[in-house]
């Protein structure tokens, strides 16, 4: 069960006994996160805040064999970014957002020496980020290393850009902002970006934020009082079914749910 991992709910006054008794069991080393939750919205109750959120603490078997760890995109992000459609080519029809191939907040000096080259436009122009230093022939993929931090850099080496170019993940736009330079030093009217393919990021999954403000402890009275079970402060199984789901589990796999506040999740077979 090298991979298993455990979800503890906790409140605010146990929080910190709980978590020195994990580091002791499974060790400070492996713990994966802890999760604020809303587990009620208002209330009067309490001497100075109404405690309206408790805490999930996940702790992992080995974070080196660890797994899942991944979420679903929500459909305001598909619907807000992944809003382009691709027209031309094996991937007509697909849904892409686009970024920059140039970043202005990537630091030139940590190992991107050979991220500083030439690339030509449709227009046949060359351009390249901002900069002082400049490659001294001017061809598609003549190079310099950077020699300050104003000399900025591509995301990708000439080789990846060529390869993502080739599979149709490089889009050419006109641009008024003149983020990049020609050879000349001038501002060019091109920018260069990459597609980023909304069926590969689903595929991927986005790593899960550390704060859920669904799943309500109302929804889990509702619940049980509809099967006519009396329990006090159930945890609503659509929580369950988030975490379980987090942690990429399907079938074929163990998972242990314990007084509705704990989750025990492993990927042996």
């Amino acid at each position: 069960m090298e991979s298993g991992a455990i979800f503890i709910s906790i409140g605010q006054t146990e929080i910190s006994n709980l978590i020195q008794i994990c580091n002791e069991i499974f060790g400070e080393e492996n713990r994966a996160g802890i999760v604020t939750r809303v587990m009620k919205s208002g209330g009067n109750k309490g001497k100075y805040f109404s405690p309206n959120t408790e805490y999930i603490v996940i702790y992992t078997k080995s974070t080196f064999f660890a797994q899942g760890f991944k979420d679903e995109l929500s459909e305001n992000l598909i619907k807000k970014v992944y809003n382009q459609i691709e027209t031309i080519g094996e991937k007509t029809g697909q849904k892409y957002r686009t970024m920059g191939l140039y970043q202005s907040s990537l630091d030139p000096m940590r190992g991107c020496t050979n991220q500083r080259y030439f690339i030509e436009t449709p227009d046949g122009s060359l351009v390249i980020p901002q900069g002082d230093n400049f490659p001294e022939d001017k061809y598609e993929g003549a190079q310099i290393s950077p020699k300050t931090e104003r000399d900025k850099v591509w995301r990708w080496t000439f080789a990846t850009y060529l390869k993502e170019k080739g599979k149709g993940n490089v889009e050419f736009k006109k641009s008024k902002n003149g983020v990049l330079i020609n050879s000349d030093g001038k501002p060019s009217e091109w920018n260069i970006y990459t597609k980023i393919w909304l069926k590969d990021r689903q595929e991927e999954g986005r790593i899960p934020v550390d704060f859920i403000d669904k799943f309500e402890n109302r929804h889990s009275a509702k619940e049980l009082q509809e099967l006519g079970i009396p329990f006090d402060f159930a945890k609503p199984s659509e929580l369950m079914a988030h975490l379980v789901k987090i942690m990429g589990v399907y079938h074929n796999e163990i998972v242990l749910i314990f007084c509705w506040v704990c989750i025990f999740c492993s990927w042996d077979n």
